[in-house]
């Protein structure tokens, strides 16, 4: 008898602790899996960080970057682009067994080949010239009968760089700004560009696009610090001026 109740009580508990033994195991499964997704969402930052509003004053994060925004009045702005100053490029010849009459080839190292083709027939005028290299970046002025621009192209993956209205080189030559207003430039985004000029290379650390307002002139007034006039406009006419103190930290 006392085996009898003793196999009766085993054969009781051991569903008890099966259930617990596989509560158990589903409560670790969906802390790792809670966990496994918080940290893919720590890792995620966007590329490209769309504001719909004209008026802002928060801080974007990034991968590499945190960049924080002030608004000022226009009495700070004129006191602190008083402390900018202007860093032309210091750019490398650029010389090309490729270049044609008519056209100038790019080579790259990680995609194929580009060609800039400039032409001039009736109507029809586009003009292509390599002022240099700069950062691993061919620097090309870009001409036809509306516009005159000049874009950065990396020399490793061609992707392109528009400099836009106006652009502008740190102190110490350690961050790169480029930005433009549709308003100014139809052809051209309502878009602010940063870029890391560390090492002979421009890597892009923060992409910032707007909603009818675009930047339309701005100064780094120190290696973190750069202030701008947003223009806030109604298709292609600035209506209002907005100035702005933008505040870069790079990531560890």
């Amino acid at each position: 008898m006392v085996v009898l109740v003793f196999g009766f009580m085993t054969m009781s508990c051991s569903p008890n602790k099966n259930k617990e033994k596989i509560d158990e195991i589903e409560t670790v499964e969906k802390k790792e899996e809670t966990s496994s997704i918080n940290e893919i969402e720590e890792k995620y930052f966007p590329q490209i960080i769309e504001i719909e509003d004209s008026l802002f004053s928060e801080t974007y994060e990034f991968e590499k970057a945190v960049i924080s925004f002030r608004l000022l009045d226009f009495e700070n702005f004129d006191s602190l682009i008083a402390l900018s100053t202007f860093v032309n490029m210091k750019m490398d010849d650029f010389s090309s067994p490729a270049s044609l009459d008519s056209a100038i080839v790019l080579e790259f190292t990680s995609t194929e080949n580009d060609t800039l083709f400039s032409k001039k027939a009736g109507d029809n005028y586009q003009k292509y010239s390599i002022d240099g290299i700069w950062k691993n970046q061919y620097v090309v002025s870009y001409q036809d009968w509306e516009v005159h621009e000049r874009l950065l192209i990396n020399k490793d993956d061609g992707k392109r760089y528009y400099l836009g209205d106006d652009f502008g080189i740190s102190p110490s030559e350690s961050l790169f700004a480029t930005f433009s207003c549709s308003a100014i430039n139809p052809f051209a985004d309502d878009q602010l560009i940063l870029g890391n000029l560390a090492g002979n290379n421009f890597q892009e650390i923060g992409n910032l696009k707007f909603n009818s307002a675009g930047p339309i002139l701005g100064r780094w007034i120190s290696d973190t610090e750069f202030v701008f006039i947003m223009g806030i406009h109604d298709m292609y006419e600035v209506k209002s001026r907005t100035p702005y103190l933008m505040t870069v930290r790079l990531k560890q």
